[in-house]
C-alpha cells in the first residue's frame, strides 16, 4: 500500500490544499487590512478570547452581557465595542433561564433585545465543536457574525481531559476552526483551579492544561478582590498593547467598573499566608500512567510546582496509597 494511502486509512484524508511557501518580500509587498476590532483594543474578528475566573465569578452572565453590548454597539466593562451580530451557543441553561437572564440584562442596560443577537440553544447537545461546525456553517450562511460565544466550553470536551495538553490543544484547534471558518471572534469562559490563585500569574490561574494560557489571542482574568463581590481584571493580549488592571463589581445582573478600588488588593487567605500546593494539585496532572520524571515536569510546566514540593507531595500520596507504581510508571489507585 502506498505510504499516503496507509496514512489516510489511519487518520482520514490528508489535507490537499495547504498554503504555498512564499518569499517574505512578496508577502509584505501588498497591504493586509487589519480586521475589525470587535472589542476596542482587545479583540479582532477572527481571534479568540478566554475569559477566566473563579467559581461564582458570574462568567456566563458577563459573556451574555458581552453579546448584548456588542449587538447594540455599547460598552462592555467600560470598553467600547463595534456594533455587529453576536451568536450565543447556550450549552447549559434551560430555555426559561436564558430567557430570564437576557431580559434582566437588557432591562439593566435600558435596551430592547436586539435583532443582532442570536441564540443557539444546545442544552443536551454538548459535543465537540468540530461536530457542530458543519451545522453551524449551514445555519449562519450570510449572517456575518462579529462574535460567537460557546458557553460553557467544557460542554464541548466530550470525555477529553481539561488537564491534558493534547486534549485541550485539540479543543483550542476546534475553537480556532470556528473563528477561521466563520470569520467571527470566538469568546469562551474558563474556570480557575480550586484554592487561592493570588500567588499565580494571571494567565496561570485558569484550571487545567497550560494550553489555555498559551493559545488564545486575548486572555481576560477576573480574580477575587479583597472586597466582597469585586474582581480584579487583568488582560494578556497578543495583538494589542497591555491594559492596566482594573476592578469590576457584581451588581445584579451585570459586572460594572469600580474605579474606587485598588486592583492590586487581591483576596488573600485569612491567615495572610499563600497556601502551598496540595496533593490534589499534583494528582490532577496524573491523567494517565506516567514516570515520576514526566509527572514532575507536567506539574512544573502546567502549575509551576517546584521539584522539591512535587516529591514531598508525591511521598504523601504514596503513604496514603493514593497512587501505585506499575513497573516504571505511577498511576492513581482509584
Amino acid at each position: 500500500m502506498p505510504a499516503l494511502a496507509a496514512i489516510e486509512e489511519q487518520i482520514g484524508p490528508v489535507i490537499a490544499e495547504l498554503p504555498r511557501i512564499m518569499s517574505a518580500a512578496d508577502f509584505t509587498a501588498k497591504a493586509i487590512p487589519t480586521p475589525l476590532q470587535v472589542i476596542d483594543g482587545v479583540l479582532h474578528k477572527g481571534s479568540k478570547l478566554c475569559f477566566g475566573g473563579p467559581s461564582k465569578a458570574f462568567k456566563s452572565w458577563t459573556l451574555i452581557d458581552l453579546c448584548l453590548a456588542l449587538s447594540t454597539g455599547k460598552d462592555w466593562l467600560d470598553i467600547p465595542t463595534a456594533k455587529g451580530k453576536a451568536l450565543y451557543l447556550n450549552f447549559e441553561l434551560q430555555d426559561f433561564a436564558i430567557h430570564k437572564r437576557l431580559l434582566a440584562i437588557a432591562d439593566d442596560r435600558r435596551c430592547n433585545i436586539p435583532e443582532n443577537l442570536h441564540l443557539w440553544n444546545l442544552r443536551g447537545f454538548g459535543r465537540p465543536l468540530s461536530k457542530l461546525l458543519p451545522e453551524l456553517k449551514k445555519q449562519i450562511q450570510g449572517e456575518g457574525y462579529s462574535l460567537i460565544v460557546p458557553d460553557p466550553i467544557y460542554k464541548t470536551l466530550e470525555g477529553r481531559n481539561e488537564n491534558d495538553a493534547g486534549d485541550i490543544g485539540e479543543l483550542c484547534g476546534e475553537i480556532e476552526a470556528v473563528a477561521v471558518e466563520t470569520g467571527a471572534a470566538v469568546a469562551f469562559g474558563a474556570h480557575f483551579a480550586k484554592g487561592n490563585a493570588s500567588n499565580k500569574e494571571s494567565i496561570d490561574r485558569v484550571s487545567g492544561s497550560g494550553v489555555w494560557a498559551r493559545d488564545p489571542d486575548a486572555i481576560i482574568t477576573a480574580s477575587k478582590h479583597e472586597q466582597d463581590g469585586a474582581f480584579t481584571v487583568d488582560m494578556t493580549l497578543r495583538n494589542f498593547p497591555p491594559h492596566e488592571p482594573f476592578v469590576i463589581r457584581w451588581e445584579y445582573p451585570r459586572m460594572v467598573r469600580d474605579t474606587t478600588l485598588d486592583p492590586a488588593r487581591l483576596k488573600q487567605p485569612k491567615n495572610g499566608r499563600v497556601p502551598e500546593h496540595s496533593v490534589v494539585d499534583i494528582l490532577e496532572h496524573l491523567t494517565k500512567p506516567m514516570t515520576a520524571t514526566a509527572w514532575k515536569e507536567a506539574c512544573e510546566i502546567e502549575s509551576g510546582i517546584k521539584e522539591r514540593t512535587f516529591y514531598r507531595l508525591m511521598k504523601e500520596l504514596k503513604l496514603s496509597a493514593a497512587i501505585v507504581k506499575d513497573r516504571k510508571t505511577w498511576k492513581k489507585t482509584a
